[in-house]
């Protein structure tokens, strides 16, 4: 049987709750260039997770805005 990704799983579980869109990418640096382009001077962009997941999004972070 197929399993789902947990990305997939927690995407349905915030989009229960959200307020807002939300957007589920299972890749790091996909999901950094995504909110890099939907941004506004309004926008902040929330990365929840370990302290590695947050190196992987600085690290994307850095690239995007260099390809910028």
């Amino acid at each position: 049987f197929p399993t789902r990704r947990s990305s997939d799983l927690l995407g349905e579980i915030f989009k229960r709750y959200a307020t807002c869109p939300v957007y589920v990418k299972a890749d790091v640096k996909d999901a950094v260039a995504c909110a890099y382009e939907m941004r506004t001077k309004e926008t902040y962009i929330y990365c929840i997770g370990s302290l590695y997941l947050a190196g992987m999004v600085e690290k994307a972070l850095q690239e995007v805005e260099t390809s910028c």
